[in-house]
C-alpha cells in the first residue's frame, strides 16, 4: 500500500514514511498556547492571518484567492514550521549527545 502525503514532505521513521506534520519532536518546550478555531476542521483565524501576513497579502488580495489557494498557503506554512521543529529537535539531540561525550572526557 502506498500512502500519499500532502505536498510530499515526509520523514522516514524506521520503515515508515510519515508526514512531517504528524512527527512528534522529543526536545520541545510547550508554552501551553492553543489556537481556537470556529469549528472542527477549520483553520484558526490567527493562523490564517499569520500565513497571510508572512506572505505579504493584503486582506483584499487574500480573499480574492480561491479557498484552495489559501489552503495551500496555510499548508505550506504548517509544513515549514514542522520542518523547522524537526530540524531544531535533531540539532538539540545532537548537542545533548555531544555534551555527554565532552563531559566524559574531562
Amino acid at each position: 500500500m502506498t500512502l500519499r502525503h500532502f505536498l510530499g514532505v515526509i520523514k522516514r521513521i524506521g520503515l515508515v514514511d510519515e508526514s512531517i506534520t504528524k512527527v512528534e519532536v522529543e526536545n520541545q518546550v510547550s508554552a501551553g498556547i492553543k489556537w481556537r478555531s470556529l469549528g472542527p476542521d477549520m483553520v484558526p483565524i490567527f493562523e490564517e492571518h499569520s500565513a497571510r501576513l508572512e506572505r505579504g497579502y493584503t486582506l483584499t488580495a487574500w480573499y480574492a484567492l480561491e479557498p484552495m489557494e489559501r489552503a495551500i498557503v496555510i499548508a505550506q506554512r504548517r509544513l515549514e514550521n514542522a520542518s523547522k521543529n524537526i530540524h531544531n529537535d535533531a540539532q538539540t539531540a545532537h548537542a545533548k549527545k555531544n555534551a555527554g561525550k565532552n563531559s566524559r572526557k574531562r
